[in-house]
């Protein structure tokens, strides 16, 4: 059980040392002088500049908010939001979501046996408005309706040891302490808390007041979202690592291992409709949140021999089309070869319009492609791999790559508008936008660190 949600002091605490100092300005060069604060033990908040980010989401249903995977929420203000550098006493795991003018990641150190986090922030200053620990790993995006703040605990180890534990029929995932944490939005109140057998590592999806939960004992659980009470029960044939479940009018879809397959589920009559084994696949389809439109799905899959070494440098970056109706895959593209990476082995996909952009694990490489044909559009190198799902906007796309460097890309051509560094990362997520606000999350050292940037000087 997790330690309730706690109200952190309001008094401020001035104990950062001039190291820290000198390292904030270094990690954030160029963006002026800083005032240094603190709201609680550990946590830093090194700001330029604070102010009203205007209206929010009012609400956060599904990892990346929608099937297209685009982080964003522009409504006209004349707001030019906010700059600063916070610095959390862990890691930072998720990118950050904004509902209702609060933000939230999700922490910890992120390996098996070490405790996650949830904290709640203001958007508009950068100040911890509260947080809570929980027993294990925390991977998820936290994912927030109907005033309720949804945070899964799940760890990435497996329960017996196998060699190629994706591509074996059977494989479940997770050690230790798991389920789902559901908290009061506004004041950190734990609600309820509902426990599994095996990790629990994808954000949820909630609607009609139901909570879907994909797990990786093989199951998606169906939960009454103001009770945590279960509601049906379904086996799916593959364990789930941080794909979410996508609901499509009476379907739901999920990709996932154990093997590697997309399957897609029938709500009402809680049967499966159809699944798909994605070909040579030997990792990824489980941490690919699916993308839909146009009746189309898209994914991503690290693919080789099975049983290749990790090192060996003939693992292929793929993006996939299936049809959402029958699971036939209409095309697929090869992004990039190499040694598998070890940490995420995908690019997450994100669609406008007729176009896919998505970056991938390997190396930098970073493409447009055409949603109906797979067709390569244009092509550019980010010179580090990009795992997060970028933002589309004004004809731009924002991608960060992984050690931190946000680019601007001219979503018809693919030029590099403008390159800004956020900070030395290792592990960036994000892009959020939120107006004329970027929000992104990133780690160095044992520290988790947010960002918060006004879209002008990223734009153009």
């Amino acid at each position: 059980m997790a330690i309730p949600g706690r109200q952190l002091p309001s008094k401020t605490s001035h104990r950062r040392t001039w190291a820290s100092i000198v390292a904030a300005l270094v990690a954030l060069s160029g963006l002026g002088y800083l005032l240094i604060r603190s709201q609680g033990p550990a946590v830093g908040v090194y700001e330029t500049a604070t102010g009203p980010i205007g209206r929010t989401p009012t609400a956060w249903p599904q990892d990346h908010r929608s099937m297209v995977n685009n982080d964003s929420f522009i409504v006209p203000t004349g707001y030019q939001g906010p700059n600063y550098l916070v610095q959390l006493p862990s890691l930072a795991n998720s990118d950050a979501p904004v509902v209702n003018n609060v933000m939230y990641v999700a922490g910890g150190l992120g390996s098996a046996g070490h405790p996650g986090s949830l904290w709640a922030i203001d958007p508009e200053n950068g100040h911890v408005l509260w947080t809570d620990t929980i027993s294990n790993s925390t991977f998820s995006e936290p994912i927030v309706a109907h005033n309720r703040v949804f945070i899964c605990e799940g760890n990435a180890k497996f329960a017996s040891f196998n060699a190629s534990p994706a591509t074996t029929p059977g494989t479940k995932r997770g050690t230790g302490p798991s389920g789902l944490f559901a908290y009061n939005a506004t004041n950190g109140q734990l609600l309820w808390h509902y426990s599994t057998a095996f990790a629990d590592q994808a954000p949820v999806t909630v609607a009609n007041g139901h909570v879907f939960l994909a797990t990786g004992g093989r199951h998606l659980d169906v939960l009454d979202a103001k009770t945590g009470h279960l509601l049906w029960r379904i086996a799916i044939g593959i364990y789930v690592s941080r794909s979410s479940p996508r609901l499509i009018g009476h379907r739901i879809f999920l990709g996932g291992a154990g093997p590697l397959k997309v399957v897609a589920i029938n709500r009402i009559s809680r049967r499966i409709i159809w699944k798909t084994l994605i070909p040579k696949a030997t990792g990824g389809v489980d941490d690919t949140p699916l993308v839909f439109d146009h009746g189309m799905l898209f994914t991503a899959a690290l693919t080789g021999r099975p049983g290749i070494s990790r090192f060996n440098p003939r693992h292929f970056a793929k993006i996939f089309g299936l049809s959402a109706k029958t699971g036939k895959i209409v095309w697929s593209h090869t992004l990039a070869k190499g040694a598998n990476p070890p940490f995420k082995e995908t690019g997450t996909p994100m669609l406008h319009g007729n176009r896919l952009y998505v970056g991938n694990a390997l190396n930098g490489n970073f493409v447009a492609l055409s949603a109906k044909t797979g067709r390569l559009l244009w092509q550019d190198n980010l010179h580090e791999p990009v795992t997060r799902p970028p933002v589309w906007l004004d004809g731009h796309v924002l991608a960060i790559n992984s050690h931190g460097m946000l680019y601007s890309i001219s979503a018809k051509t693919g030029a590099v508008v403008k390159r800004t560094k956020i900070a030395p990362w290792v592990n960036a997520y994000g892009p959020v936008v939120i107006n004329h606000t970027v929000f992104a999350t990133g780690n160095a050292a044992n520290s988790g660190y947010l960002a918060a940037l006004p879209l002008k000087t990223v734009l153009r």
